[in-house]
């Protein structure tokens, strides 16, 4: 059974855009970034009303292991332009029960949503968002348990007594333990178990990059016809006529009804991995064409930050970096006006040390993914001359202290070795996403030290006393540091 809370304590369902056309065919119902515009507890904080939103007042959900994530879907997504940096984490974490849905208050207790929170009743209607899974999809399978099957999105259940209908996903893992056997599955739902069918082919569930995914329901000529599309493509047979070989009707939502994210109905089956960009969307009888839909408007890699022009004190060091999309096959080379830079083959490249004369220089970067390359956009280098006076107060203070034993200033160190300038045998490591960083906004003297939120520096038997020096308010450069020694502890 779920846990029930009025708050998503950590939850992340982001804003929602209502009633506002993303191209001339299709107008969002609700459309939920799952990240940018939201905050933990609510996710519609411009929206006077609420209305729709899965948040404090309307939204339900599991309090624990749902997070926001700074891994995005990309862009520009259709004609919208949209472009996701952060998306929602379902399952950081393993429990019975994990999920979000909508639904309203009746003397304080849970129950279905009003019609001004989900009214989700169109004859021609689009369910859509961007996937990326994590392990087999579940939030309880290997290695964690055998869990086989799960759901991430619908528009409609059954809880609270309400009538389902419409369409969901679903994750199914038959043959566990053989990953190229996990299917994700679009399936039409009724008001009986009986109506309930597939729409089109399953698609093998991949974790190596994100997918688009679609059910479309075009009733222009009478009835409705249903169709799964992958990343924009249809994906096996549309059902025609409104029935299947089998004879089920596909039937809208009509309310009132509980949608679902992330779960099953009242939370089982949980999910585990991202979800994006979760839109529901409608269309004048014949007018839905694929360009509509939240897909990437073009192909390859997906960058979503651009290297930025650093300015630089000559002698420091000056870094570059490329934000883009999780491809698991994505490769990165940047390049000087032009031509390949040897080793520099990550997501950040540092040319270090600088001078004068690179001052003008142009950096970019040429990111590939899936065999189609993209070029960034250029950065360009400044380099100005620095002051050594502008330093020399303070470090003549520092090193005139008697009991001093160990002083690194940063400035000219290189490699991975942070220098101590009293006792070279108690030289700093960088270690992890640590990196020296000279721009002129983020260090004292020459150069200072990045630690880049996951970045260290080691030494044996050291521990830092925060220097008695200005550095911007946010910022994790370290420019210079002096030590104590600490006393070694018993084995």
């Amino acid at each position: 059974m779920k846990t029930k809370t009025i708050a998503i304590g950590l939850a992340s369902v982001a804003l929602l855009i209502v009633a506002k056309p993303a191209s001339a065919a299709v107008t969002p119902y609700a459309w939920y970034h799952a990240g940018e515009n939201g905050t933990t507890v609510d996710s519609a904080p411009g929206d006077p009303s609420n209305a729709h939103a899965i948040n404090k007042a309307f939204g339900h959900g599991s309090s624990v292991y749902i997070y926001l994530a700074p891994r995005g879907a990309g862009g520009p997504l259709g004609p919208s332009g949209y472009i996701s940096t952060q998306s929602t984490l379902f399952g950081n974490g393993h429990t019975d029960a994990n999920g979000e849905w909508i639904g309203g208050t009746v003397n304080g207790s849970d129950a279905v949503p009003t019609l001004a929170q989900w009214n989700f009743n169109y004859t021609n209607w689009i369910m859509e968002c961007w996937i990326l899974p994590i392990g087999n999809g579940c939030l309880n399978g290997p290695p964690f348990g055998s869990q086989r099957h799960s759901q991430f999105l619908c528009t409609g259940s059954d809880e609270y007594g309400a009538q389902p209908g419409g369409a969901r996903f679903v994750i199914d893992d038959d043959a566990q333990g053989n990953g190229n056997s996990i299917q994700i599955t679009a399936q039409a739902i009724g008001p009986q178990a009986a109506n309930n069918f597939n729409i089109g082919d399953s698609v093998t569930l991949d974790t190596n990059r994100w997918m688009h995914l679609a059910v479309v329901v075009d009733s222009s000529s009478g009835n409705a016809i249903s169709t799964f599309y992958v990343n924009g493509v249809r994906q096996g047979a549309s059902t025609t006529n409104g029935l299947d070989p089998a004879g089920h009707l596909m039937v809208p939502a009509v309310p009132p009804t509980v949608p679902y994210f992330g779960s099953g109905r009242d939370t089982p089956q949980p999910y585990w991995g991202y979800l994006d960009e979760m839109r529901f969307s409608f269309f004048s009888p014949g007018q839905f064409s694929t360009n509509d839909l939240l897909i990437r408007a073009n192909a390859g890699p997906s960058i979503t930050g651009q290297p930025q022009s650093p300015t630089v004190w000559a002698g420091g060091a000056a870094p570059f970096t490329i934000t883009t999309v999780f491809d698991t096959s994505t490769t990165y080379q940047w390049r000087r006006g032009g031509v390949p830079i040897a080793s520099a083959t990550a997501q950040r490249y540092v040319k270090d040390p600088v001078a004068v004369g690179d001052s003008g220089a142009q950096f970019d970067c040429v990111v590939t993914a899936s065999s189609i390359s993209v070029t960034s956009a250029p950065a360009t280098l400044t380099v100005l001359a620095n002051n050594p006076s502008n330093v020399a107060a303070y470090r003549n203070l520092v090193t005139s202290s008697p009991s001093l034993v160990g002083y690194y200033p940063v400035d000219n160190s290189s490699g991975s070795t942070i220098a101590n300038t009293v006792n070279s045998s108690f030289n700093g490591a960088l270690e992890l996403g640590a990196y020296f960083d000279g721009r002129t906004n983020s260090s004292f003297g020459q150069r200072g030290v990045s630690f880049n939120g996951g970045g260290t520096a080691m030494w044996t038997n050291w521990h830092f006393i925060a220097p008695p020096c200005r550095k911007p308010p946010s910022s994790n450069i370290i420019p210079a540091t002096s030590l104590a020694p600490t006393p070694r502890r018993p084995a």
